[in-house]
């Protein structure tokens, strides 16, 4: 019976693809051709591209070098193509994120070069880039143009999170952008741009679900409405879901089990509105993400005597923007942001009341340590300048202030002052002002640009910027010189009111060529080193046993390549290589691997030394295709076990584990049964590797992912 469904469903595949098998073009105007991706492109015959090319009046040659050509101003706000801006750039366009049937945002920067997942306290799932851990405050997520990292911490949390189906593009800088952003773009950035009122002229609702060997691991709704209508446009993007982060039997290094299937959820809960009427504009986010988890801080809770912690991580973010068009060469832009988190929140209610008496106060105490209960918020207000005086020459300048405040609703969690006693809130103010200029001229783009911060218990801080970049018909190079810095988070200068912001010196160097129009190749090295690194520690000298540090000094060094093999028949390939050491310049213990008595000096902690990954794009027909992806990681050091010694101190040891292979393969049918009505079937690690994700710094348990997983996603437009 299941061999006749089978041979029935793929009969009816292929009468449906023959049936859709021809395209007419001729109605089209240039400007609805000029509105195609690059990749809407490629997926037609070469008979139909050349019909289009002839709307436009180009070669088909000039037509498909869109890609090429893709505009951007994450690094420079200025629209250059990512072979002329001043980073090392990489742009995920939605039509990408759609064939590669990507689950969450880590499935996207994960076929990125550069990107790692890692685990943290409570089993947060955070990144690493270029082979260092940039979980605290090092990664900027904007989404919109509002930041995501929350600010207790300077945090995200990634797993079944952020929805890749709203998304339009992703624009991402592998390098510095405290120039341009601030303090929590100091290793990169991550810029997230939703689908337009404009794209969306109506309505999309996608329903998505993933099952492994033990079940349902996670199912979501997506739903994003927007319409442009002469002045007027809006979008709305809503997404809720339940998932899981594993499936198996996580183990701690003392022997202690849970069942994640019970104790690892990843629920969102989102919703982001945008409106516009001319040159004003609004934009209102609310981020709702729930977990649960058995992470005791180094080990884990019984699960035969602890229930899962609910743990809940809340964002409410606003913006009021005016573009005021002074003449053809002049922008003012003007913005209000209100920000607010409320992080790593454990209710009292969710503890179990019969235990909160003095038999349990073990159980007690585990829990509290869960406990934060300390909303922060942020109100800054923007003003800056765009001015083009000739078209060769931009200018962007402006000034930011911003006032933050942390308020404790619980007394047994509270902030301290300059000599450790407790308080019950804590502010502070930051004022900045910035500078960019790009100059193209026919031999050379050059882009000069600074950032001076003050913060009113960090300090100053400095930070310029120069670049180099040109295109050459085939060949671009990039030569690129950066300082960054990543600013103490509000937890940090409760801890420590000495804390300083740490700083980054960056040397990055790129070049690329179009082998034939088919073939695209590039290759960067960079050269990272972050001085006075902030790190927390334990400190049992301390009244509060704990506190943050700035360190001596970390980095990384390596080299990231790329090739791209597009055709106009089959498709498309995409192939990334990426390798980092610390180059010797680690020397914060807790980010080193110990293989004796002498740290290794060039193995990174947590993350492969060696990744590749890449994305093919098989256009079987019209609208079918066969998308395949893959991640390869070397071996990856980390902690294997902890002993004590002769004194009760704890003693870890490390260990090489196995890199790992995730393939993965999704089938895509567009406008199957109608027009806008789309099929996506797809297996993640098909392998079942089981990915596990390892703590960039003593010492965490690695974390398991789901293993072989099946997803369906079903998708109407109207």
């Amino acid at each position: 019976m299941k061999k006749i469904f089978i041979l029935f469903f793929v009969s009816f595949l292929a009468m449906q693809l023959e049936a859709q098998s021809i395209k007419k073009f001729e109605s089209m105007t240039k400007a609805e051709v000029l509105k195609m991706s690059y990749e809407e492109l490629t997926d037609l015959p070469l008979d139909d591209l050349m019909k289009l090319a002839s709307i436009v009046g180009v070669s088909t040659d000039e037509l498909l070098s869109m890609i090429l050509n893709t505009k951007t101003s994450v690094a420079s706000n200025k629209e250059l193509t990512t072979r002329e801006a001043p980073g090392i750039l990489s742009v995920i366009a939605a039509d990408d994120i759609k064939k590669s049937g990507a689950r969450d945002l880590i499935d996207v920067l994960n076929l990125l070069p550069g990107f790692n997942p890692g685990v943290d306290v409570e089993s947060v799932i955070g990144l690493g880039l270029r082979g260092v851990w940039g979980h605290e405050g090092k990664i900027l997520l904007r989404i919109d143009g509002q930041e995501m990292n929350e600010l207790s911490y300077q945090t995200l949390q990634f797993g079944n999170h952020f929805d890749v189906n709203q998304i339009s593009r992703i624009e991402v800088i592998r390098g510095p952008g405290s120039a341009m952003y601030g303090g929590n773009a100091e290793l990169g950035v991550i810029n997230i741009i939703t689908k337009s009122g404009n794209e969306l002229d109506g309505t999309q609702i996608h329903v998505s679900g993933c099952m492994s060997e033990n079940g349902i691991n996670r199912s979501n709704l997506h739903l994003s409405t927007g319409k442009k209508n002469n002045n007027w446009e809006f979008s709305l993007h809503g997404f809720i879901g339940k998932g899981y982060k594993g499936d198996g039997i996580a183990t701690d290094y003392y022997g202690t089990s849970y069942n994640m299937d019970d104790a690892s959820s990843s629920n969102p809960l989102h919703l982001n509105i945008g409106a516009s009427f001319k040159n004003l504009s609004f934009r209102f986010i609310s981020d709702m993400y729930n977990t649960t988890q058995l992470d005791g801080f180094g080990g884990y809770f019984n699960s035969e005597i602890y229930e899962p912690i609910k743990t809940s991580y809340k964002s409410v973010l606003s913006e009021l923007r005016y573009d005021m068009r002074v003449n053809d060469k002049l922008t003012n832009v003007t913005k209000i942001n209100y920000r607010w988190y409320d992080s790593y929140r454990v209710e009292m209610d969710d503890l179990i009341q019969e235990y909160l008496d003095e038999e349990h106060v073990n159980y007690n105490e585990d829990y509290f340590y869960s406990i934060q209960e300390k909303p922060t918020q942020r109100i800054s207000v923007h003003n800056s300048i765009k001015y083009q005086p000739m078209s060769s020459v931009d200018i962007h300048a402006g000034v930011e202030a911003y006032h933050e405040e942390g308020r404790s609703e619980n007394e047994w969690i509270p902030y301290y002052d300059e000599n450790g006693n407790e308080i019950m809130s804590l502010k502070y103010q930051n004022i900045s002002g910035f500078f960019q200029s790009v100059i193209e001229t026919k031999q050379v783009n050059v882009i000069a640009g600074a950032r001076f911060e003050y913060h009113t218990l960090a300090g100053s801080s400095f930070v310029p910027r120069v670049g180099l970049t040109k295109v050459f018909n085939k060949l671009h190079f990039k030569a690129l010189y950066s300082n960054a810095y990543r600013s103490p988070s509000i937890e940090a200068f409760s801890l420590n009111r000495n804390i300083k912001p740490e700083n980054t010196t960056v040397i990055e160097f790129e070049t690329g060529y179009v082998l034939s129009k088919n073939i695209f190749f590039s290759v960067n090295l960079f050269d990272n080193t972050i001085y006075k690194p902030i790190v927390y520690i334990i400190d049992e000298s301390s009244s509060l046993g704990e506190s943050y540090i700035n360190g001596d000094k970390t980095g990384s060094q390596g080299v990231e390549s790329e090739i791209k093999l597009v055709s106009n028949n089959w498709g498309y390939l995409f192939l990334n290589y990426s390798y980092y050491t610390t180059g010797e310049k680690n020397k914060v213990g807790d980010y080193q691997v110990f293989l004796g008595d002498k740290p290794e000096e060039k193995i990174v902690l947590g993350f492969p030394s060696h990744k590749i990954s890449g994305m093919g794009h098989w256009n079987v027909a019209d609208d079918f295709s066969i998308n395949p992806s893959f991640v390869y990681m070397s071996d990856i050091y980390g902690v294997s076990s902890i002993s004590e010694d002769v004194n009760g101190e704890e003693i870890y040891h490390y260990n090489k584990f196995a890199g790992q292979f995730l393939l993965n393969v999704n089938l895509l049918y567009e406008n199957i049964f109608t027009k806008g009505f789309d099929i996506s079937l797809g297996v993640y690690d098909l392998l079942n590797e089981k990915q596990k994700i390892y703590q960039a710094y003593v010492a965490r348990p690695a974390l398991m992912l789901n293993g072989r997983s099946l997803q369906l996603i079903l998708g109407y437009s109207f």
